[in-house]
């Protein structure tokens, strides 16, 4: 099933919409949306409980608008990649670190959805999977990836990746004694990605054979 993201357009008042939208998406984020009351979204935009529901009507309603606009982003990202393989996995790598540095917040709501199992995580990683092993096919045509690659599961552990990133931010920036949210934080964190996942963590050569996929099982 395909997400189609339809965010409302509202010709009255946009800004107290977006503005009542992006603080049930930071407080969905943090508390989770059954921690999170119509009147605590309303007292985070600075509007009333009753322009809360004149523009999303109930809870759900706004949950739903989040999840569409969250939607339209990651979609946005994964899609329309320009020019060679190699120029679409840095556009691709480029575009990842521009929606944790603007929107960290709905990556970290997309991270806590998927692990409550929402239907609209559950779209958004179909959707995911889908193109990304639809681009990992066409870097193995192209004789860029290694051998007996399960193309699926490849996909998946960079989406979990970058989303469990963000859900343990707070313990692996205590860890690692700097904040992986500002500049060098994030450029520490790409580097060592992009070295595991392009070169792994030994020498040792993968065996070879075909490589795995959902439409190669079938």
């Amino acid at each position: 099933m395909r997400i189609v993201a339809t965010i409302r357009p509202v010709s009255d008042d946009l800004t107290s919409y977006a503005r009542i939208r992006n603080a049930a998406l930071e407080l969905f984020a943090s508390r989770g949306v059954a921690g999170t009351s119509i009147r605590d979204v309303a007292r985070a935009a600075g509007v009333s409980p009753g322009l809360v529901q004149h523009h999303f009507g109930t809870k759900a309603g706004l949950q739903q608008a989040v999840d569409e606009f969250v939607v339209a982003d990651a979609v946005s990202t994964i899609t329309d990649l320009p020019g060679s393989i190699e120029e679409r996995g840095a556009e691709f790598a480029a575009r990842m670190g521009e929606v944790i540095r603007d929107h960290p917040a709905a990556v970290l709501y997309l991270a806590r959805s998927a692990s409550e199992g929402s239907e609209f995580a559950l779209r958004a990683f179909d959707e995911i999977l889908e193109f990304g092993v639809r681009e990992f096919r066409a870097m193995e045509e192209a004789g860029q990836l290694g051998p007996d690659l399960d193309l699926e599961w490849a996909v998946l552990q960079l989406l979990v990746f970058n989303l469990s990133t963000m859900m343990f931010e707070p313990a692996i920036s205590h860890a690692l004694r700097e904040s992986i949210t500002s500049e060098d934080g994030r450029r520490r964190v790409n580097a060592a990605a992009a070295r595991l996942f392009t070169y792994g963590f030994t020498r040792t050569p993968a065996p070879r054979g075909r490589s795995r996929s959902r439409e190669g099982r079938r």
